[in-house]
C-alpha cells in the first residue's frame, strides 16, 4: 500500500490508496469513518480530534 502526506505538531494528514486519516492533538483515539470522493475517486475519510 503506498501512503503519503505530513505530520506535524498541531495535524496528522496521510493518504493512501482508498483511505485518507487526518488527526489533530485533541485526538482521543476515537475515529470517526466517512466516506466521500478525493480528485474523482471514493475514499473511506478516517478524522479524529474534529469537531462536527
Amino acid at each position: 500500500m503506498f501512503c503519503s502526506g505530513w505530520r506535524f505538531p498541531t495535524t496528522l494528514f496521510s493518504s493512501c490508496e482508498k483511505e485518507l486519516f487526518f488527526s489533530t492533538p485533541a485526538c482521543d483515539g476515537k475515529w470517526k469513518r466517512w466516506r466521500g470522493y478525493v480528485d474523482g475517486k471514493e475514499k473511506e475519510i478516517w478524522t479524529c480530534g474534529c469537531k462536527d
